[in-house]
């Protein structure tokens, strides 16, 4: 059998389905101001029971519509890859996503090292445990899920998923259409933050790996667990998959890193043991 079209081809060429993919998406933005309030009001909470001052940092809405026999990560892969590069480099974000990278926020960003694969794997930790919950537990179809990480010293994202799977009528056979409404907001705060300076990127990514680590072997024993629904074992297979891929790079990373400090400080010392042998002579 050859290969059916994707959403997107469809899209372009039939009326009735950019109809029916306009209504839905017209269900989810009904959502978007009640889901926004909650995320504000998780906000402030946050921020007022740590006594600190904030500013905003990052804000994304992104729909992701996809077939559910056809799941993949890719396109949230992309998004946070894309606004990685924005927000180190000079690219432009990606749509519906605002940066604002004020002079405090970039000397913050410029003092902590290697901050790129952390920041994007954090973010990714905070996302995948929200939609690994939708995979395995059919009560949270048509809900948010919120969750807050802390990315780096004093930047914390805060993430909103809404979810839901309609039945696709003649399209694509029948199979489901599953939908991903993401709100994202990211705040720097440097009373949170404290002293960037003691920052130590190789400690982060270690406590990183270990997080991985725990989140894989979890991932596993889902998968393994009879009681986890058969529909969920392609979605949680990816999560797997990514996160282990993740942790290979975040491993190269700490290597990367340690060779480095061991460079600096072979340098520094040898600098050190030349100027006092020259006070000898």
């Amino acid at each position: 059998m050859g290969k059916g079209p994707t959403i997107e081809e469809l899209a372009e060429r039939d009326d009735e389905f950019r109809a029916y993919l306009k209504q839905i998406r017209g269900e989810v933005e009904a959502d978007k101001a009640k889901d926004l309030a909650v995320l504000k009001t998780d906000v402030e909470d946050y921020y007022t029971s740590g006594g600190w001052s904030y500013k905003p940092f990052l804000q994304m809405d992104a729909l992701e519509v996809q077939q559910v026999s056809t799941w993949s990560l890719d396109n949230i892969a992309k998004i946070l890859e894309a606004v990685r590069d924005a927000v180190f480099g000079e690219s432009d974000p990606p749509p519906d996503t605002v940066i604002e990278k004020g002079e405090e926020i970039g000397l913050a960003l410029g003092e902590m090292e290697a901050l790129e694969l952390l920041l994007v794997n954090k973010a990714f930790a905070a996302i995948q445990s929200i939609l690994t919950t939708f995979a395995t537990d059919e009560s949270y179809r048509g809900k948010a899920l919120t969750k807050a990480q802390l990315v780096s010293p004093g930047i914390t994202m805060f993430v909103s998923i809404r979810s839901d799977v309609w039945e696709s009528k003649h399209f694509f056979g029948g199979d489901s259409i599953a939908q991903y409404f993401y709100l994202v907001r990211s705040y720097f705060s440097a009373d949170q933050a404290g002293d960037i300076a003691k920052f130590n990127s190789v400690l982060a990514y270690l406590e990183l790996a270990t997080a991985f680590d725990q989140r894989i072997e979890e991932l596993a024993q889902q998968i393994a667990d009879k009681n986890t629904p058969a529909s969920a074992l392609p979605e949680l297979m990816q999560i797997l998959g990514f996160m282990s891929d993740q942790l290979a790079y975040i491993h190269e990373k700490i290597d990367e890193l340690r060779a480095e400090k061991k460079a600096r400080i072979m340098a520094a010392s040898q600098q050190i043991v030349s100027e006092r042998l020259k006070a000898l002579n």
